[in-house]
C-alpha cells in the first residue's frame, strides 16, 4: 500500500491539495485553547447549517430563480428597446407625411389614446405610479410558481439593469 503523503496531488498553482486540508488546522493551532475550541465548535455547526441548507435546496431554487430573473429582465429590455425603435420609426415616416401633405394627424387625438392606455392604475394621469403599477403586474406573471421569489426578483432587477 502506497502511504497517503506520497499521493499528494499537485495543483496547477503548485500548491498541494493537502495544503487546502491543513489552512484550517494550520490557523486554529496559532489560537489560544478557549478560542481555538469556540471556532472548532462554530466550524462544525456552521459545516452542519450548510449541509442541511444544501440538502433543503433552497439555493438551487435561489439560483434557478436568480437565472431565470436575470434572463427575463435581459429579455424585456431588449423587447423594449425593439419597440421605442418600432415606435420611433412609424413616428418618423408619419410626420414625413404630414410634413408633406400626404395626410393629416389628429395629434391631440393620438395623445389622448395613449394616456390612457398608459395611465395603468386609471387615476387620470400617466406619473411614475402608473410604472411602479406595470412593473409590478409584470413581475407578479412572471414570478407565477417560481420555486424562490426573492432570487427572481433580485435577477429580473439586474437583468433589466445589466
Amino acid at each position: 500500500m502506497i502511504p497517503k503523503s506520497s499521493c499528494v496531488e499537485a495543483l496547477p498553482n503548485g500548491r498541494k491539495k493537502d495544503d487546502d486540508n491543513n489552512f484550517f488546522k494550520k490557523i486554529t493551532d496559532k489560537l489560544p485553547e478557549n478560542v481555538r475550541s469556540d471556532v472548532q465548535e462554530l466550524m462544525g455547526a456552521s459545516a452542519t447549517s450548510l449541509k442541511s441548507i444544501f440538502e433543503s435546496g433552497v439555493p438551487s431554487q435561489v439560483g434557478y430563480g436568480f437565472m431565470m430573473g436575470y434572463s427575463s429582465g435581459f429579455c424585456l429590455k431588449k423587447v423594449s428597446r425593439f419597440l421605442a425603435f418600432g415606435l420611433g420609426g412609424i413616428f418618423i415616416i408619419v410626420q414625413a407625411m404630414s410634413y408633406n401633405g400626404y395626410i393629416k394627424v389628429n395629434y391631440d387625438g393620438i395623445q389622448q389614446d395613449i394616456e390612457n392606455f398608459l395611465d395603468l392604475n386609471k387615476d387620470g394621469k400617466v406619473d411614475a405610479k402608473d410604472a411602479e403599477f406595470g412593473f409590478n403586474r409584470i413581475k407578479d406573471v412572471l414570478e407565477y410558481n417560481m420555486p424562490s421569489g426573492g432570487g427572481f426578483s433580485a435577477g429580473l432587477m439586474m437583468g433589466l439593469r445589466g
